[in-house]
């Protein structure tokens, strides 16, 4: 039961837009670094093979292509394949797992600043690489849509903290009623 919620509202942009640019990764890295350490606050900051899209929000003076980057006509597409793996890293190691994916050849799509990657996978095989990576870069990999033979560990193993996540659920759902048996660990 819901008892009480707080709503946090944004006006509506002035102005948006999309920008991009196509480079080698080192090239991409680093204007992803310039975008989000400089003076204006990309609303998102997206990474995949070969190519970096910024969105921009805000006065239309602010809205503007970045050093090095053109206009797109909107937002990227999402990577696609049979499954999709969302892996989840410390932000400053996204670029880490990014060189990891395209050296696999694997469509990606890393969300900078932020940590997360929804990454393309076709066989089982291939969750398993996403899932090592992400846990050697001290993170976690979730297989979040894809068939039976992708999922067959959907949640790859307990992550650290657990027994922090078992208190609170035990203090705020002591009758265990809950999202019952969402994950094995729980």
């Amino acid at each position: 039961m819901i008892v009480q919620a707080t709503l946090k509202l944004w006006p509506i942009p002035a102005a948006e837009g999309w920008f991009g640019m196509e480079a080698p990764l080192p090239e991409r890295l680093a204007a992803a670094e310039r975008a989000l350490t400089g003076p204006g606050r990309p609303a998102s900051v997206l990474l995949a093979p070969g190519r970096l899209a910024v969105e921009l929000a805000g006065p239309a003076e602010d809205v503007r292509p970045p050093d090095g980057m053109t206009p797109l006509p909107g937002a990227p597409e999402a990577p696609e394949g049979r499954g999709i793996v969302e892996a989840g890293v410390p932000p400053p190691r996204l670029g880490d797992l990014s060189k990891r994916l395209e050296g696999a050849a694997l469509a990606y799509e890393a969300r900078l600043g932020v940590g997360t990657c929804l990454v393309a996978v076709e066989r089982p095989g291939e969750v398993d690489h996403v899932r090592a990576w992400a846990l050697e870069l001290g993170g976690h990999a979730v297989v979040i849509d894809g068939p039976d033979d992708l999922r067959a560990d959907p949640w790859g193993p307990t992550p650290p903290g657990v027994h922090l996540m078992r208190r609170l659920r035990d203090a705020f759902d002591p009758a265990g009623v809950l999202n019952r048996g969402m994950v094995p660990w729980a």
